[in-house]
């Protein structure tokens, strides 16, 4: 059934569907977004996801960050959980990811 899903509209990664009794849950295995889909049917479900694959695909946009702007994405990340608390999958993600591209802008100027 995987094969006839469409990819991740926000990473272009391979997606898994969970079917349940009135809808599925399709997750990327790549970025891990996660979409709740409420139809009546399996072919219903799948149908909706690929629609809405195609959709949001069409206004993704790439976006640009400078150093200093990420620098202040981490920091409200950081101010966010005070005394070390514990951030969810999506958040450690975008501060990994701030970091990492914080690391390349720094190698960069070498």
């Amino acid at each position: 059934m995987d094969s006839e899903l469409k990819k991740c509209p926000f990473c272009g990664g391979v997606v898994d569907v969970d079917m349940g009794t009135i809808g599925g849950i399709f997750k990327c295995q790549e970025c891990g977004a996660k979409v709740y889909i409420f139809q009546d049917t399996e072919k219903d479900t799948i149908a909706a996801w690929n629609h809405r694959a195609d959709h949001i695909h069409q206004s993704v946009k790439m976006v640009e960050f400078t150093k200093d702007e990420l620098k202040a994405i981490g920091s409200l990340i950081f101010r966010a959980y005070p005394n070390g608390g514990k951030m969810n999958d999506i958040e450690s993600s975008i501060l990994a990811k701030c970091e990492a591209a914080m690391k390349g802008v720094d190698d960069e100027r070498r």
